[in-house]
């Protein structure tokens, strides 16, 4: 399973792919790591893997969903995989074997829990990006209306409302199984 979790390593970051894209040379990396080696004010970017230089397309990198999705199921496998380990070592425990046992059953599910959180946090930290994103683009039209003696009151009130019913729809899909499992 370690060799399937290699083959969806960012070469560049060495983690886990986020957000792969896959590049005019056919190598996928992360989204954020191809744009560290845009240069800046053009659209081209010398690429990591062939060393040549590569037209960023005008709608940007499109996350490969295939490959998101093949990272994941890797993930969800390798998380089934512990938890049947752990499980076959719970029966085998045995007395003289105990305390190593139990210190590597623990260190499983630290690492189950490390896997876990980690999608849960890339789901919160998109949320989180949207909203800042919003607020900031609130922040800009409130002082525009603002300095244009306009009423900004009523802005303030559509935002507050639009984020309570956003978070509201966020916590209905939101899957937290996983932490629940936990």
């Amino acid at each position: 399973m370690a060799d399937q979790l290699d083959l969806v390593r960012c070469e560049i970051c060495k983690k886990l792919l986020k957000e792969p894209v896959m590049l005019p040379c056919g190598e996928v990396c992360c989204k954020e790591c191809v744009s560290s080696y845009e240069k800046g004010g053009s659209n081209c970017f010398l690429c990591y893997f062939c060393h040549q230089e590569h037209e960023v397309p005008k709608s940007g990198f499109k996350t490969n969903n295939k490959v998101e999705r093949l990272v994941r199921s890797l993930m969800e496998s390798r998380f089934k995989m512990l938890s049947d380990s752990t499980k076959a070592q719970e029966k085998q425990l045995t007395s003289d074997e105990g305390i190593d046992k139990i210190k590597n059953h623990c260190s499983l599910l630290r690492y189950d829990v490390e896997l876990k959180t980690k999608f849960a946090t890339d789901d919160i930290n998109q949320i989180h990006d949207f909203l800042i994103e919003k607020i900031n683009e609130y922040e800009k039209k409130a002082i525009n209306e603002y300095e244009n003696k306009e009423d900004y009151k009523q802005e303030i009130d559509r935002l507050d409302f639009s984020i309570e019913d956003f978070l509201e729809k966020f916590h209905s899909f939101l899957n937290l199984k996983s932490l629940i499992e936990i």
